[in-house]
């Protein structure tokens, strides 16, 4: 059947809008982290071998912080002429817990057209598993021309690059931006408008605050570029990525990308601080 909310007689569009959840829209917890939080929580040991693909790793929403990307999706979703889809190698399985955690967590209460999730005895790696996810949703809306696809997962982003070929042959524009340096893009504009210091790229829990009061100026910021159909291509060459011509630009955002490991770290230390300070 099809994916999308509408079913398959969804508005065609000719714009598809493609995120990634985790370290994209929403930073989750890692299992380092998750566990001994959910620990805390639930006063007892944690049961399971396994974290990424258990419910448990989604049920705390107090350990879920803004992504890098998150400012940009109240801009983008219900945009028309335009269809929104979260894309996560999370397993079809846990499809109640992240479509809560999009409830939750999106702002403006707009939620996506189609959540695409990996099927659970999927043979496919996650970056093979996305290509051909990919390749669905743009089958399902056979009018679409652009696809824009926001991912913090180089191996992802270097195998969806793979695609444009076969897009352009068929009049479809792909255009791949790594999260990380989009976020970083985003946060460095605010910091320059507001005077202030630009933080991490990414959302972590000391930023869970300011992310929301940033969220008004990364959007001004995004709307020059988004809803001019010109969305900064900002896969960072420091992480040598083999992709098309296409997929790369924003000089400067590339060049701030490079600086995102330390920036990342310092805002592990930083969150890292205020729980200790807080205990």
């Amino acid at each position: 059947g099809s994916v999308w909310s509408g079913g398959s007689a969804i508005t065609a569009s000719e714009t598809l809008l493609v995120f990634d959840l985790d370290g994209t829209l929403l930073n989750t917890p890692s299992r380092a982290a998750g566990v001994p939080a959910w620990e805390a929580a639930y006063k007892r040991r944690y049961p399971h071998a396994s974290w990424i693909d258990r419910p448990e790793s989604l049920a705390l929403s107090s350990s879920i912080a803004p992504g890098p990307v998150l400012p940009l999706w109240g801009l983008c979703a219900g945009r028309g002429g335009a269809r929104t889809v979260v894309m996560s190698g999370r397993l079809e399985s846990l499809r109640e817990a992240v479509e809560k955690v999009l409830e939750e967590h999106l702002p403006g209460d707009v939620l996506p057209d189609a959540v695409v999730l990996k099927p659970a005895r999927c043979a496919l790696n996650t970056a093979e598993w996305k290509v051909e996810a990919l390749r669905a949703l743009i089958k399902e809306q056979p009018a679409v021309r652009a696809v824009t696809v926001w991912e913090d997962d180089p191996r992802n982003l270097a195998l969806l690059a793979s695609l444009h070929p076969e897009l352009r042959a068929q009049g479809v524009r792909l255009r791949l931006i790594d999260a990380v340096a989009h976020g970083l893009h985003l946060a460095t504009n605010f910091a320059a408008r507001t005077g202030t210091r630009p933080g991490p790229p990414t959302g972590s829990a000391v930023q869970v605050a300011t992310a929301r009061t940033a969220t008004a100026l990364s959007l001004a910021d995004a709307a020059q570029t988004v809803t001019a159909g010109a969305v900064p291509e900002t896969v960072s060459a420091s992480r040598a990525l083999p992709v098309d011509a296409e997929s790369v630009g924003a000089r400067e955002t590339a060049a701030q990308a490079a600086a995102a490991p330390s920036a990342a770290a310092q805002a592990q230390a930083q969150a890292q601080a205020a729980a200790t300070a807080a205990q």
